[in-house]
């Protein structure tokens, strides 16, 4: 009887995918605190919210990834609309925004 190649498992596939968005969400969400932390004393109210920003989108990105992890090894696959690539773009090109707009 043969064993089978563990390269070839489809569970890891959808784990280290799973695992690359936690990473992102913390990374964010550490970036976020550290430019927060940082810039708090130039930039007043903006660094709150960019705190605020950085975290919930953060938090929200953690949620889906564990989500659609939960939901791909159940072979409950669904075309998802893709949710975490927006919030995180969305939430850097935001902090972006109010880099620049306290720039000025």
């Amino acid at each position: 009887m043969t064993t089978p190649d563990p390269a070839m498992d489809r569970g890891l596939q959808n784990e280290r995918t799973a695992m690359a968005w936690r990473r992102t969400a913390l990374s964010l969400m550490i970036a976020t605190a550290t430019m927060t932390k940082v810039t708090a004393s130039a930039c007043g109210a903006a660094a709150g919210l960019w705190l605020l920003v950085g975290t919930v989108g953060g938090l929200v990105i953690l949620v889906e990834s564990s989500h659609r992890y939960s939901a791909r090894r159940a072979d409950a696959i669904t075309q998802a609309p893709g949710w975490s690539v927006l919030i995180a773009s969305g939430t850097v090109a935001i902090m972006g925004l109010l880099s620049l707009a306290r720039m000025v």
